[in-house]
């Protein structure tokens, strides 16, 4: 569970015409798959220092993860020295001079696994993670024990190798959201305590079917239930174990294409004090080919890394990166932060802001 045990304070946003103040309502912007490819990369980045970004989360065994590592470097010294253009708009949120969050984007569904041995049930002919939609069923099947502790295995694997490199980790979650998945939801709380990463997503979104109406045919509107319903479960046992998560979260159904108007309708209605909007920036496969030859590209399109979003990233790149963007986040109170907040007290959050 959140834990949140916030109070009424300065950070807590300008009122609101028709809101009664109440504790502080803090916005998590979240951008997946740092560590795809260089174009996803720079897209992610810049996100950070021209846009509200606060999150990210690092695939492990992606073929641009150096690449990756070494811009987040550099994004954090100039966030340390305050060189962000997005300074002024963050200034406004009450965005806190912390470290933005980067965690583990726990992947089984793409590119290939950095542990020999993996069962080969779980990969396709090529020997490379087979898709979510065959994990996923072949995960309903039933797994022998063995099988089990090699999945676990490989998690470790990505997890250390990031550590290896000096990611200063501070959270969990799945690519594609395998972290719903039942084998998947006993295996990552053990991770999240083995490596004291409590922080975790859990993508159960309330009102979903509301937010759904305008967007989507009944194809996605189905996918998108069933995608609920694991998340349900997935909170359940997330809370059991004691790990931390936001009040409430979106995305998982509008991947890609989050627009002006759905981030303000979802804002308005967001239910809890710490929620989390789950994003896929980009700078496009144009970018990718001017910033890496086509024989790096054809590499990783051969291990697997097909981007099906690489089209919609830079219209949510774009949104994050619009001046008028803190507006909208400012008029409907909320004020941005960090899930390393999740578990602290009103004045410990003021204290590590300072």
């Amino acid at each position: 569970m959140t834990e949140y045990t916030g109070a009424s304070s300065p950070g807590a946003g300008p009122a609101v015409a028709g809101r009664i103040p109440g504790p502080p309502r803090t916005l998590v912007l979240h951008a997946d798959d740092l560590g795809f490819s260089p174009a996803i990369n720079r897209g992610i980045i810049d996100g950070f220092q021209r846009g509200l970004l606060t999150s990210t989360s690092l695939l492990a065994n992606a073929p641009a993860v150096s690449h990756a590592l070494a811009l987040w470097n550099e994004l954090e010294l100039r966030r340390r020295h305050r060189l962000l253009a997005s300074d002024g708009p963050r200034r406004t949120l009450r965005d806190p001079w912390l470290p933005f969050d980067l965690g583990v984007h726990l992947n089984l569904t793409q590119g290939r696994p950095l542990t020999t041995g993996y069962p080969r049930e779980l990969l396709d002919s090529d020997g490379r993670f087979p898709g979510v939609a065959q994990l996923f069923a072949r995960s309903l099947a039933g797994m022998r024990s063995a099988i089990r502790g090699a999945v676990e295995h490989e998690l470790q694997a990505q997890i250390e190798l990031l550590l290896d490199h000096g990611a200063p980790l501070g959270h969990l979650n799945g690519h594609q959201y395998v972290e719903c998945l039942p084998l998947l939801a006993e295996i990552v709380p053990r991770l999240a305590h083995l490596y004291s990463l409590r922080h975790v997503r859990v993508a159960w979104e309330p009102g979903l079917t509301r937010s759904l109406l305008v967007q989507a045919g009944p194809r996605q509107w189905g996918l998108a239930q069933v995608k609920r319903l694991f998340a349900f479960r997935w909170r359940l046992q997330a809370t059991r174990q004691g790990l931390l998560f936001p009040d409430c979260y979106f995305g998982t159904a509008h991947a890609g294409r989050i627009t002006a108007d759905v981030i303000q309708t979802f804002l308005q209605s967001a239910r809890g004090n710490f929620v989390e909007i789950g994003m896929h920036p980009g700078q496009g496969a144009a970018a990718l080919r001017v910033h890496g030859s086509d024989d790096e590209s054809s590499t990783a399109l051969a291990d697997g890394w097909h981007d099906p979003l690489g089209a919609d990233r830079p219209g949510e790149l774009e949104l994050l990166t619009r001046l008028d963007l803190a507006r909208w986040i400012e008029n409907s109170g909320w004020t941005l932060g960090r899930l390393s907040q999740l578990g602290l007290t009103s004045t410990a959050r003021q204290r590590r802001a300072a």
